[in-house]
């Protein structure tokens, strides 16, 4: 799963977090937190 949402920040057009959490049925905080660990963080567009 973790590898998967790296994977999907580091898209230029990639998911925001709501529809990564979404999608993969965890928390937009668990995303946040997998993106800042990895320093690939972005704005949450809601």
């Amino acid at each position: 799963m973790e590898r998967y949402i790296i994977h999907e920040l580091k898209q230029p057009n990639g998911l925001s977090y709501r529809q990564i959490a979404d999608k993969l049925g965890t928390s937009i905080s668990t995303v946040c937190r997998i993106a800042k660990g990895n320093k690939l963080s972005k704005k949450d567009e809601k």
